[in-house]
């Protein structure tokens, strides 16, 4: 969210007039009338707060299940009978919560083995 306002706050107009960087942001802001730009901005930030940003640090669902010793596809019933809580997302960019995973462990009395 601050990453498009820092991006656009510094935008001379001059600048919508040139061909911007090679960066997504600034290519649709620039397809956008200077007029309509606050508009465009407000939509940006709105659509990108209801996004759960990606977890780097939280691991996949090939990973938790590695590590609880069973098949990805008992981890995704767990996601979503709603024992382990997810970021929300699809794919590859799907992660687990790692608190949830631990909360399920101590529940269940496994063993959750981090150093898989």
């Amino acid at each position: 969210m601050s990453k498009i306002k820092s991006l656009l706050k510094n935008l001379h107009p001059d600048q919508w007039k040139r061909k911007p960087w090679a960066n997504p942001t600034l290519i649709a802001a620039s397809r956008v009338r200077p007029d309509k730009l606050k508009s465009f901005i407000v939509q940006e930030l709105r659509s990108e707060a209801g996004k759960p940003a990606v977890q780097s640090e939280w691991p996949t669902i090939t990973e938790v299940a590695k590590r609880l010793g069973e098949n990805k596809g008992t981890v995704s019933r767990l996601i979503r009978k709603g024992r382990l809580k997810d970021n929300g997302l699809k794919n590859r960019q799907r992660r687990i919560d790692p608190a949830s995973v631990l909360e399920y462990c101590k529940a269940k009395g496994i063993t959750y083995n981090q150093t898989r």
